[in-house]
Formats: C-alpha cells, sequence, structure tokens
C-alpha cells in the first residue's frame, strides 16, 4: 500500500513542476512578442505609416546622392578649375533634380568659355548656352552671353559666335557698343566670319525696324562698325556683299566719315564704277585743304581706275590739280601759319554741321 501511494505522489509531484514550467515558458513568448512589436514597428500589421516613409526613404535614396550634396560637389569642382568634372557632376545633377543654381550655371560657362587650351570647351559652353535659352532662358544673363559670344569670336569660331549672338537678338538684348565693335572686330578676321557679320548686321536692323513701336532699346551698330565690315568685304575681295552693306547704311541713315568714303571708293574700284568715283570727287573736292589728306586713299582709287580704262588725260588731270591744290596749301602754310591755325578750326565747325549724299548714302566730309 505504501509504495502505491509513494508512486501517486511523485506522478503528482511531476505534474506541478511541468505545469509550471509550461506557464513560464509561456509567459516569455507573450513577453517577447510585446517587445517585437515596439522594437520592429514595421512587422506589426498595426504600423502601415511606418512601413510607407520606409519605402519612400529607400527609393530616394536608390535614386542618387542628395542634391545638396551634388551642388557642393560642384561648386568645389568649379572652384579647383575642375572643367571635366564639373561638366559631369553637372549633367549628373540636372538628371536627378533639374538646372542647378544660376550661379553655379555662370560659373560653368564662364570656366569652359574661358579654358584656353581646348577648342571642345568652348564647343561644350556654346552648346550649353543653347539648350539651357531654350529650355529655361532666365538662367542666362547678357553678361554670360556676352562672355561666351567674345571667347568664341577670339578664339576664331565665327559660326557659333554668331549663333550665339543671334540668340541674344533673340531675346532683344545685345552688348554696349563698344563690346559689339570688339565682337565684330574678331569676327570680320576670317571671310566666313566677314559674310556672317554682313548677314547680323542685317538681321539687327531688321529688329530695330520691327520693335520701333515698343518701348525696346537695341544697341545700334554705328559707323565704326560698318566701317570694319566694309573694310573686310574689301579685304577678302567680296564686293557684292560690301554693296549690300551700304545699301543697308542708306536705307537706315547710318551716317558714314572719311574712312567709309575710302572704303566705299575701293569697292568702287574693284567693280570697275569709274563713274560713281567721278560723282564723288565733286564732293571730295570741295574739303578744306587741311582736310583733304584724310582723303588721299580716295584719289589713289580714282586714279587707279583711269588706269584700268587707259584714260591717260583724266588720271593726267587728277595729279596735276592734286599738284596745284598741294603747292598752294604749302605756301599759304608756311607764310600765315597763324592764319592756318584759324581756318582750320573754321573747317571744323563747318564741317561738322556739313553732309554730302553719295548714291543714298550720307557721308561726312570730316575724319
Amino acid at each position: 500500500m505504501f509504495p502505491s501511494l509513494i508512486r501517486a505522489n511523485q506522478r503528482g509531484f511531476l505534474r506541478l513542476l511541468l505545469s509550471e514550467r509550461f506557464a513560464f515558458i509561456s509567459h516569455n513568448v507573450s513577453y517577447h512578442q510585446h517587445l517585437n512589436r515596439y522594437d520592429n514597428p514595421f512587422r506589426n500589421p498595426s504600423s502601415k505609416n511606418f512601413s510607407t516613409i520606409g519605402t519612400q526613404l529607400e527609393k530616394l535614396y536608390s535614386k542618387g546622392p542628395s542634391r545638396w550634396f551634388l551642388q557642393e560637389k560642384l561648386e568645389k569642382a568649379l572652384k579647383e578649375h575642375q572643367v571635366d568634372d564639373a561638366l559631369e557632376i553637372y549633367y549628373d545633377f540636372k538628371r536627378l533634380y533639374g538646372y542647378p543654381d544660376q550661379f553655379l550655371v555662370a560659373n560653368l560657362i564662364s570656366e569652359l568659355s574661358y579654358k584656353s587650351d581646348s577648342r571642345k570647351c568652348l564647343q561644350k559652353a556654346c552648346d550649353l548656352v543653347t539648350s539651357i535659352s531654350k529650355e529655361k532662358p532666365v538662367l542666362l544673363k547678357p553678361d554670360l552671353m556676352t562672355k561666351v559670344t567674345l571667347a568664341l569670336g577670339r578664339a576664331q569660331i565665327p559660326v557659333l559666335a554668331s549663333n550665339v549672338l543671334r540668340l541674344m537678338l533673340e531675346k532683344k538684348i545685345l552688348p554696349s557698343s563698344d563690346i559689339l565693335q570688339i565682337i565684330f572686330l574678331h569676327l570680320i578676321r576670317t571671310e566666313i566670319g566677314t559674310y556672317l557679320s554682313s548677314n547680323i548686321l542685317d538681321e539687327i536692323f531688321q529688329k530695330l525696324n520691327a520693335e520701333k513701336s515698343s518701348n525696346t532699346e537695341l544697341t545700334k551698330p554705328d559707323s565704326t562698325i560698318f566701317n570694319l565690315v566694309l573694310d573686310a568685304c574689301v579685304r577678302f575681295k567680296a564686293p557684292l556683299k560690301g554693296h549690300l552693306i551700304i545699301e543697308l547704311m542708306a536705307f537706315n541713315g547710318v551716317i558714314g566719315d572719311a574712312h567709309t568714303a575710302v572704303i566705299i571708293a575701293r569697292l568702287h574700284e574693284m567693280n570697275g564704277n569709274r563713274d560713281e568715283l567721278n560723282k564723288y570727287k565733286e564732293c571730295i573736292d570741295m574739303v578744306p585743304k587741311p582736310l583733304i589728306h584724310h582723303y588721299r586713299q580716295f584719289y589713289d582709287c580714282l586714279l587707279s581706275s583711269h588706269f584700268k580704262f587707259n584714260d591717260i588725260d583724266s588720271a593726267s588731270a587728277v595729279l596735276y590739280g592734286e599738284l596745284v591744290s598741294s603747292r598752294k596749301f604749302l605756301l599759304a602754310s608756311t607764310k600765315h601759319w597763324v592764319c592756318r591755325k584759324i581756318a582750320i578750326s573754321a573747317c571744323v565747325q563747318m564741317l561738322s554741321t556739313h553732309v554730302f549724299i553719295w548714291g543714298g548714302l550720307r557721308l561726312l566730309t570730316i575724319f
């Protein structure tokens, strides 16, 4: 009887131990589940907002570097004049976030424009200006476009320089008269640049005539720019283009000077228009002797035309007239030096308002 009681007590004790251990394990499991609910909210179905934010952040970081990081990297590359690296960063930034800040775009284009060891950089600068003018023209300031035009002209890339100048004309902005003269001075160094310069002059005046009714103020090319282009037409033997420039001057009321008269005479000499030279000689003969030396090249052109036509009598008459007038002026100047000074000042005052008409073109007979 006692052994059976002992075995019954042992079985009861084992049941008690097993029930307590099972309760402890189940308590630990529930406790760890309770902790995991706060430690890992993305596993909890009730924390959908946290999972959405995590997904968005993951997509953002997988997209690429941050805007601030790329912008700082671009600025650093520009400060260190690492143009190739800066250009690569610029394209990465544009692909991810669009155009960077305006000052970074301006610095990049300026660095490309003034990198003297590569014409490819100038090509890239022109490409940037062209693309930005189509997509976001507000980033392009007139000074920046002027820099690019000057750099392209100085590097003897007239086609690209004229393209940027046309973009400025489309935006109704042009450089000042002095800067415009320098740009044309670079353009006319080549034959292609001369033809492009004459075309741009025509386009500028077309724009000026079209914008007369509006308040837009464009820089009007002066006689100096026309003289540069006309002289280039003579130098590259393009008289037809030169005559078109003369007609453009006459149509738009641009007043020429003594240099203009000499260049026009050379153009007429190239074409053999001796009659035009004879007509203008009547105006030149009226110029006071102290100022006639500014027109010596005109008489050279007239003499050359007479010799081309084998007209020795006319050539002799021109030479004799010049000799007589020179001797008279020399004698008068040696005897009356003071009177000569007064006469010169009087001539300048008189000629400042005297304008001759030659073929529809107005010319001042003062240098």
